[in-house]
């Protein structure tokens, strides 16, 4: 399932260094949530927002939201651990 980009759209885009307090913070924390729950990324929604992976992770764990495990994909080019 690809995530809808809609959901990615809908969270606002921030100049540099704007301060987030109260109801903009509460604001951005559910449409990030809802980007992230719709199946983004925190990267990407930080990438989009232009906030830090930090403050986005912050934001999504303020309004309860469950994070997914970070995702550790098979990389071809990295060889595979040698076993003990």
């Amino acid at each position: 399932m690809r995530p809808d980009p809609q959901l990615l759209l809908d969270v606002p885009v921030l100049t540099a260094h704007q301060q987030l307090v109260g109801e903009d913070q509460q604001w951005f924390a559910k449409t990030a949530s809802a980007a992230y729950l719709g199946g983004h990324s925190i990267r990407a929604v930080a990438r989009h927002s232009r906030r830090s992976y930090t403050a986005v992770r912050n934001d999504l764990v303020s309004v309860g939201t469950r994070l997914r495990a970070k995702s550790h994909r098979f990389r071809p080019d990295r060889p595979a651990a040698p076993l003990r």
